[in-house]
């Protein structure tokens, strides 16, 4: 498991190195970390006083890679920021090189002209998840009566809002569109309706399923991505 977790912090951190500057660290001996976080599981989340997750394991791995690889200290500093779109703009606008982004970042061409990305370290698919009950569109036919009276529920600035305006412009058709907050749960959201859909990363509804949840993910306007990677400022090196 060790050799799988370093192998994969490896490929994240390929061609990235950081600190108040890389070149201080390695002079110095140790480097400080700044991470802003924002509730996003299975990738991090607070638990018990703790923090756990994907992305909390890779930074904990990438710390014992530094040690013994560089002989550099490193100093992971958590905080929890105000929400997922809050934490790109402190990226976007931050001129420190030592401040990451961490939330389930997918990777976007947008996104990439503002922020610096870490290499991809898992696949980003995203599916389409209705409420229990809902009939499977099988058909393109069947799309429209699908449609008809559903509730779109999504977060502002995230990939999941993009994806139902394009869904939405692709098909011509009009619907409601609900905001939850982003510490909310897209998926619990959902469920508390027999008409609501919405767009959720293929991973979490997998845990879902693995916890006994029922909502049917349906088979069109699945989306793959370029992948999940955490954001840096662009000076950062």
């Amino acid at each position: 498991m060790y050799r799988l977790t370093l192998y994969m912090v490896l490929l994240l951190f390929a061609g990235y190195a950081y600190s108040q500057s890389w070149e201080e660290a390695k002079a110095t001996g140790e480097a400080t970390l700044d991470l802003a976080w924002y509730t996003s599981r299975p990738f991090i989340e607070q638990r018990s006083g703790r923090l756990v997750g994907i992305e909390v394991d890779m930074m904990e791995a990438f710390k014992e890679f530094l040690k013994i690889e560089h002989q550099v200290d490193l100093t992971l500093n958590w905080f929890e920021d105000v929400n997922f779109p809050t934490i790109m703009d402190h990226i976007k606008e931050s001129d420190k090189p030592n401040i990451f982004g961490i939330s389930a970042f997918s990777i976007t061409e947008g996104r990439a002209r503002e922020m610096k990305f870490t290499e991809s370290y898992m696949p980003d698919i995203t599916v389409l998840v209705s409420s229990r009950g809902t009939p499977i569109v099988r058909t393109f036919e069947e799309i429209d009566d699908f449609m008809k009276g559903k509730v779109a529920i999504t977060i502002k600035s995230t990939t999941y809002e993009q994806m139902i305006m394009d869904l939405k412009r692709q098909l011509g058709i009009e619907f409601e569109i609900q905001y939850i907050p982003s510490g909310d749960n897209i998926l619990e959201a959902i469920s508390k309706a027999d008409n609501r859909f919405g767009f959720i990363d293929l991973p979490i509804y997998l845990m879902l399923i693995e916890r006994g949840g029922n909502l049917t993910r349906q088979n069109f306007f699945t989306i793959k991505g370029d992948g999940y990677g955490i954001i840096m400022p662009l000076n950062s090196d």
